[in-house]
């Protein structure tokens, strides 16, 4: 409905985010553990089997290699009993995102590209037929500008921080997992996430260790007490790991939009953005990546994604204090086992 007539192509362009992220990966040989070996979407009470049955069913229709599990198959699958089913999607797979980034970044050098790191730009503006960008160190012109900041969008432009609502995402590591453990815990080597209101997400990293993240705080606070949450949860998940060490944890930010879809802007000529991916950045952010080349270039899909205009989200002073409540509030849900 937001779309209107090009909903349907960009389904299919987000559809094949994973192929874009994975050819990139293979065509510039960049090391970050690819592991094309599927995602798993468990459903973690019976009510949520009819959304899963939609979803694959939609899907499905568009071709994808997306299969329904029962609650035997994914326990196979998994590791974990506590799971009503769910569904696996072929397609996917999982990356170190800090190697695959840094990855591009030696592929984007390699074709000439300049790099500049620590150069904070602290003001934009439209000069004559160019914009000219300033900083501590810099005062750079140019004909074009993308902006790529999504949830770490300061006061450069303003109201681009007043489009996204933020929120943390916490992420913990255990130890490597002992050999036994590893052959029992998500086996054929698929990542995993819930149909929970905040849900938790899960794979194993090339050493062996078991990766867990869930949403956190809206702000910048980092209480302890949610990387107990999460490893709680993921303990409640696989009780098997209950006495292994967790080596590392680590928190960032989440640009959330009010329909929970990514967004292409352009509020002057030369001036391009896109955020608002919701929680799946490293997919769909190689694809928007890929959009604003194309618009830029001329290229095959220059034409793919509408551009919207910017504008802030309503009530927004109100609706940040709200979504943190809402997240305590699902979280207690979730606990309390009352589903989505």
């Amino acid at each position: 409905r937001i779309f209107g007539a090009a909903a349907s192509s960009l389904i299919e362009l987000f559809g094949d985010a994973a192929q874009s992220v994975f050819a990139l990966i293979d065509r510039h040989s960049i090391r970050c553990a690819p592991s094309r070996k599927g995602w798993i979407l468990a459903a973690h009470s019976p009510g949520a089997l009819s959304m899963i049955d939609e979803r694959c069913r939609d899907w499905r229709s568009r071709g994808a290699d997306v299969e329904v599990l029962s609650a035997d198959a994914i326990k196979t699958l998994t590791g974990s009993g506590a799971y009503a089913g769910g569904l696996i999607d072929r397609r996917a797979g999982s990356i170190q995102p800090l190697a695959y980034a840094r990855g591009l970044a030696r592929a984007a050098q390699a074709n000439g590209v300049v790099l500049f790191e620590n150069s904070r730009a602290h003001s934009l503006l439209r000069e004559g037929g160019a914009w000219r960008l300033v900083g501590s160190d810099f005062d750079i012109r140019a004909e074009r500008v993308v902006i790529a900041t999504d949830a770490y969008s300061g006061s450069l432009l303003p109201a681009l921080e007043r489009s996204l609502l933020t929120v943390s995402s916490l992420q913990i590591a255990t130890e490597p997992l002992p050999a036994e453990i590893d052959a029992t815990i998500l086996p054929a080597g698929a990542c995993l996430s819930e149909t929970r209101k905040v849900a938790v997400y899960m794979r194993k990293g090339p050493r062996g260790e078991l990766l867990i993240g869930g949403r956190g705080p809206v702000g910048n606070r980092r209480p302890d007490s949610l990387y107990r949450v999460i490893h709680s949860q993921l303990v409640k998940i696989f009780p098997a790991v209950r006495n292994l060490q967790v080596k590392y944890r680590w928190q960032g930010k989440v640009g959330l939009t009010f329909d929970e879809l990514p967004h292409l802007h352009e509020p002057e000529p030369g001036l391009h953005i896109g955020l608002g991916y919701n929680g799946r950045g490293v997919a769909a952010a190689t694809v928007m990546g890929k959009v604003i080349a194309d618009r830029i270039s001329g290229g095959a899909l220059a034409d793919t994604i509408p551009v919207t205009k910017l504008s802030g989200i309503p009530w927004r002073s109100v609706r940040q204090p709200m979504l943190a409540a809402a997240i305590s509030y699902y979280r207690l849900r979730d606990r309390l086992g009352l589903g989505a």
